[in-house]
C-alpha cells in the first residue's frame, strides 16, 4: 500500500518555507491574520488569501515532507528562505544568495526554476549574489581541506536544503527558489560567526519585509 498524503486544506499557488523560527514569527509579525493555522511536518503552516507560510523547516528531510503536502493542497511555487555559511572570499556577513545551482557529495548538481529565479533576479530591490550552493546533512564535519575544495569548485557557500528543494521540484511538476542569506563565514582557518551582528540582524529584517509585501 502507497502511503499517500492525507486531505488538507486548499492552498494558494505561492508558498514560502521559512527556515528558522525567528525569521518565521519576524515574516508572520508584518502580515495580516492568516485565514488558517495548522500544525503539519512539526512546522506551522499560515494561510492567506494569496500565500502561504511553513516553518521552521531544517534540513533535507523535512523540507521534503513539506513539499509533498504542500504540492498535494494546491501549491505550485515555492520559495524557500534560509541562513548559509559562506565560503566564497567574496562574501560577507548578511550577503543575500540567489543560487541557480545546488549541488550535494553526493549527486549531481541540481538547479533553479528558471523562470521564477529570472522573476525574482528582476524584481529584488536590494544587491545579491548567484551562484552554487552545497547542501549538507551535517555543517559540523567540515575541515579546513574540504572548505578548500569546494572553493576550487567554485561553490559560494553551504546550506542544508537546497539541492532536496532543486532536485525534487521538477518531479511534483512545481516551481522552486531559494533565497539565502550569510549568517557565518568558513573561508579563513578560523569559523566567523555572525547570527547576532547587526549586519545580520538587519539584513534578514530587511528581506522579510519585502517579502512580506510581494503578495499584499
Amino acid at each position: 500500500m502507497y502511503i499517500k498524503i492525507p486531505p488538507g486544506p486548499a492552498l494558494p499557488e505561492m508558498a514560502f518555507i521559512i527556515s528558522h523560527p525567528l525569521d518565521l514569527n519576524l515574516f508572520l509579525s508584518f502580515m495580516p491574520k492568516p485565514i488558517k493555522k495548522i500544525s503539519i511536518c512539526l512546522a506551522k503552516l499560515c494561510i492567506f488569501p494569496t500565500l502561504s507560510v511553513i516553518g521552521p523547516c531544517l534540513g533535507r528531510p523535512q523540507l521534503l515532507v513539506i513539499l509533498e503536502h504542500l504540492k498535494a493542497w494546491g501549491g505550485k511555487s515555492f520559495l524557500f528562505l534560509g541562513w548559509c555559511g559562506g565560503i566564497s572570499p567574496i562574501l560577507n556577513i548578511g550577503d543575500i544568495i540567489l543560487p541557480h545551482t545546488a549541488t550535494s557529495e553526493y549527486q549531481a548538481p541540481s538547479h533553479v526554476s528558471p523562470g521564477l529565479f529570472k522573476n525574482f533576479q528582476i524584481n529584488i530591490p536590494f544587491s545579491f549574489h548567484t551562484g552554487t550552493v552545497i547542501s549538507v546533512d551535517n555543517p559540523y564535519v567540515f575541515d579546513l581541506e574540504k572548505i578548500h575544495n569546494y572553493q576550487k569548485q567554485g561553490i559560494m557557500a553551504i546550506d542544508m536544503e537546497t539541492e532536496a528543494l532543486f532536485r525534487r521540484s521538477p518531479d511534483l511538476g512545481i516551481n522552486s527558489i531559494s533565497l539565502l542569506i550569510v549568517s557565518d563565514l568558513l573561508t579563513q582557518a578560523q569559523w566567523e560567526q555572525g547570527f547576532s551582528s547587526p549586519q545580520f540582524k538587519s539584513r534578514r529584517k530587511m528581506v522579510l519585509e519585502w517579502l512580506s509585501r510581494l503578495y499584499f
